[in-house]
């Protein structure tokens, strides 16, 4: 098996408000996005959900997991939304020096897509992303 080189991604975003459900489905999306088209491979915090649901921990240790994954990761993508976990991921982003960018409401368009390649490719840049 050949590994594809691409940025690992953490898909950063609101997890507890409005709605739980809601919000794993959104970080799920554009993950589904970034790999549909070859742009990065995407670490979801979010489906701690089932884990959660099976296996219960306080959310210090979802905390501390989320943190010993973030700085495994290439960069980070912050969704659109409230969220204090996902701001404290940023912040701890700028601290680090590792890049970020943030998601805006309509990232399904053609103008966010270009900006988001251009991001992936400035940071991490490789044949074949257009």
């Amino acid at each position: 098996m050949v590994a594809v080189t691409r940025p690992v991604l953490y898909v950063a975003g609101p997890y507890t408000h409005p709605d739980p459900s809601h919000n794993v489905h959104q970080a799920v999306t554009f993950a589904a996005h970034l790999m549909d088209h070859g742009l990065a491979w995407p670490l979801v915090p979010h489906l701690s959900m089932l884990w959660d649901a099976i296996a219960p921990r306080p959310y210090a240790d979802w905390l501390a997991l989320d943190f010993a994954l973030l700085e495994r990761c290439d960069g980070l993508v912050r969704l659109p939304g409230v969220s204090t976990g996902a701001d404290g991921e940023t912040d701890w982003c700028d601290e680090q020096g590792v890049p970020w960018l943030a998601v805006p409401d309509a990232w399904g368009d053609l103008t966010f897509d270009l900006r988001l390649r251009s991001w992936i490719g400035s940071h991490w840049p490789r044949e074949g992303l257009t």
